[in-house]
């Protein structure tokens, strides 16, 4: 759930899952490779996580040291780049497999991977702290950290003022709500486990691999809603994009339920409308939502449940990014496009240009035309399959850190002899311009690339879309 909400989805939720299953099974299995073994089982075995933990489990086999064991690991990470779960829990694998037993060494270990060091470090912690107790932590680690709880980051509560009187509060809520659920677990610290537990368990992996990681609830006395949005909020533009409500009846009555979709401007969906509910029962209504071919590219929403004859009303709010489709007419297709040059890690990419694709501000990686990283100007040119005229130019940036700012747009007959049509200065719009121009009979159309707003990569100029429109359109 945690993940769903602040991880992302896909590896960072198979990340949480490896953490927690790992760290729970640590309460009762002491071997680390059994401890592993575990943790890899409630993961998919092809994902990026389990790849990177295998990668870290092999290259300490291996014998290699942890310099180059790190250095593998981030070649095998490659593709999710850096600040990304593969490479992290990776790193906080390579601290337990070369910390050697000893509590500050594998801290160290994992830390000096770099990347996300507050997350690794905290996470190997903790784990060497279920397996060894607060008594394997040395006292020159202890002392400087003490256990006195300060915090600012969270407030609203009288947080407990030490670790162990939120230790104590936590126990006593966790034997309640065993209690409540009669579940046959003893806390204690001379409590035993009894029989068999099934640590490595696919089938209940399977079960939660399963699960839509898109849903949204809301929990009324009466019911529970949750809007499951079925897949990643980012719609095409002009495409029905279906979603489903899941409604669960907690009385023993049938009820009426009014659902009302309250949309921002460019996002449409279903009229207002009244379902019957039955009695203790649970029911599914599907509805579709579409997003206008021009609109904002971010929108947000709610649904609103509201029980009929009951004051209670619940909303479930929720926000999407959308994608812009090419609009209708575009020159460009069965065009060609070419470029001044492109970036080593990213070739091809200039064909990229007139994909059809246009990307948004967080998704543009392997989407776009880069240049190389040398100095302005950068030119990018379309040659269209047949001379047309030209009225409009629209073209669509890829990393809104990087957009142009300063560029030329001009059009020629025969590639040779060029007309402009069109010049900017200092353009703010990070993520698209779109120009009229006066009718012009071309064949070919080229952006020069003066500067771009990049501070840190000054050299950089790239783009995601590029499309050329006959007049009026």
């Amino acid at each position: 759930e945690d993940a769903s909400v602040d991880h992302g989805t896909a590896e960072g939720t198979y990340a949480e899952m490896f953490t927690a299953s790992l760290e729970s099974a640590a309460f009762i299995e002491k071997d680390r490779d059994k401890l592993l073994a575990i943790a890899l089982s409630y993961i998919p075995a092809d994902c990026a996580v389990a790849h990177s933990v295998k990668t870290a489990m092999k290259a300490r086999a291996d014998g290699l040291d942890l310099k180059a064991a790190r250095e593998l690991v981030v070649k095998e990470s490659a593709s999710t780049g850096w600040f990304m779960a593969p490479q992290n829990v990776a790193f906080t694998v390579l601290g337990w497999l070369y910390g050697d037993g000893d509590f500050g060494k594998s801290i160290c270990a994992a830390v000096n991977c770099g990347d996300d060091t507050d997350c690794t470090g905290a996470t190997l912690g903790s784990l060497l702290g279920i397996l060894g107790g607060s008594k394997s932590i040395p006292e020159r680690w202890r002392a400087p950290v003490g256990e006195e709880i300060i915090t600012v980051a969270i407030a609203g509560f009288d947080n407990p003022k030490t670790i162990s009187l939120l230790t104590d509060k936590t126990l006593a809520m966790a034997r309640r709500v065993l209690a409540e659920y009669d579940a046959p677990v003893a806390l204690g610290a001379r409590a035993e486990t009894r029989g068999e537990l099934a640590l490595a368990n696919p089938a209940a992996a399977k079960a939660l691999w399963a699960r839509s990681p898109w849903q949204l609830s809301a929990e009324l006395i009466c019911l529970k809603a949750t809007l499951d949005l079925r897949a990643e909020p980012i719609p095409n533009a002009g495409t029905p994009w279906p979603v489903t409500v899941t409604l669960v009846n907690h009385t023993p009555h049938a009820q009426r339920v009014k659902l009302t979709w309250r949309l921002a401007d460019g996002l449409t969906g279903p009229e207002p409308g009244t379902v019957e509910l039955p009695a203790s029962g649970k029911l599914d209504v599907t509805a579709e939502l579409s997003v206008a071919p021009v609109a904002a590219r971010e929108l947000r929403g709610s649904l609103e449940i509201a029980p009929v004859g009951r004051t209670q009303v619940g909303v479930i709010p929720f926000g999407v990014g959308t994608k812009p489709a090419p609009r209708p007419g575009n020159l460009t297709v069965g065009g060609k496009a070419t470029s001044d040059s492109e970036y080593d890690r990213e070739p091809g990419c200039t064909a990229l240009l007139i994909d059809g694709e246009i990307t948004g501000p967080d998704d543009f990686e392997g989407h776009r035309w880069h240049a190389a990283l040398k100095p302005h100007p950068h030119w990018a040119q379309i040659e269209l399959a047949k001379s047309a005229a030209i009225g409009r130019v629209v073209v669509h940036s890829a990393d809104p850190k990087g957009h142009p700012v300063s560029f030329v747009g001009e059009v020629s007959a025969d590639g040779q002899a060029w007309k402009q049509v069109f010049e900017e200065a200092d353009w703010q719009d990070a993520m698209v311009y779109d120009k009229t121009i006066a009718p012009v009979e071309a064949r070919f159309f080229r952006l020069t690339i003066r500067k771009s707003s990049s501070t840190a990569y000054a050299d950089a100029a790239q783009l995601s879309e590029i499309e050329l429109l006959p007049p009026g359109k």
